[in-house]
């Protein structure tokens, strides 16, 4: 059975990505976001999601969601990587993936709790 993939950002960036790594082959396209919910939509009919929010939170919280593509601006995309690695959400993302050494401890902090678990 596959996992399902979900992308924070609807942006063809993250379309580019997934075809060239053919993740649709391994993963199910199954929902994305925007901070606008008419461009989510569209976006989900484009490039055939299941599913679409018109926030990320709302996605992330979706208990579906097994990976989640980041591909957001490097000064927002600590903030949805830790929400997604805290609700068990494995992460795909590009680099940098934190821009200042408390992010950096944050992350340390959350991965060690989750080994102990």
């Amino acid at each position: 059975m596959k996992s399902n993939l979900a992308i924070l950002s609807s942006d063809q960036k993250s379309i580019d990505f997934i075809k060239k790594n053919k993740l649709s082959s391994t993963l199910n396209l199954y929902a994305n976001s925007s901070r606008n919910i008419e461009v989510a939509q569209i976006f989900a009919e484009t490039h055939n999601f299941k599913k679409y929010y018109g926030a990320y939170e709302d996605l992330i919280r979706d208990k579906g969601v097994d990976f989640v593509l980041n591909f957001l601006p490097s000064g927002i995309k600590f903030e949805y990587i830790y929400l997604c690695l805290k609700n068990n959400i494995k992460v795909i993302t590009d680099y940098p993936i934190v821009s200042n050494s408390n992010d950096l401890k944050y992350y340390n902090k959350l991965i060690n709790s989750k080994l102990i678990e």
